[in-house]
């Protein structure tokens, strides 16, 4: 997995049309994260989409060639008529995995849904290291529960 060292680099030029809107210098009710910000004049009316850098990770496809995933913070700041048109859990900011083409995979993911997936990845992974020797250790400092991937507190 790679990452820009600089948010900047992995940020979209804020002098085009991205998204059906207009990039605006940007204003400072953004989030700390947000590097790329689209006002919307059409789809929808009046919406900010807040994007943080891209983490690009790389993996294999279907086909066995490598791809990419660019994953990263989104926010859509809707307007008050808006809100409730998406999930709850989607309102605020969230976690966009896509892939770098317009119809390559989009997953939208809450951070509860990230932080799921990411746990689930971290056991599939330790379960196929062969060169993995000792009980893996969680970020708490617990080791993980077997069967599962939550973190059993320390003792």
């Amino acid at each position: 997995m790679t990452t820009s060292p600089n948010p900047e680099q992995n940020c979209e030029d804020r002098g085009g049309l991205v998204g059906g809107g207009r990039s605006l210098p940007h204003p400072g009710h953004c989030p700390a994260w947000c590097c790329d910000c689209t006002h919307h004049e059409f789809d929808p009316p009046g919406a900010i989409t807040h994007k943080g850098s891209a983490i690009i990770a790389t993996l294999y496809d279907e086909y066995r060639r490598l791809a990419e995933l660019h994953i990263r913070a989104v926010y859509w700041d809707k307007p008050q008529a808006l809100i409730g048109t998406d999930p709850a859990d989607l309102e605020m900011p969230f976690v966009e995995v896509r892939g770098p083409g317009s119809d390559d995979a989009h997953f939208d993911l809450s951070p509860m849904q990230a932080r799921a997936f990411a746990a689930a990845l971290l056991q599939a992974a330790d379960t196929t290291d062969p060169q993995l020797t000792v009980t893996p250790v969680a970020l708490d400092g617990g080791s993980r529960t077997p069967g599962t991937a939550l973190p059993t507190p320390p003792a």
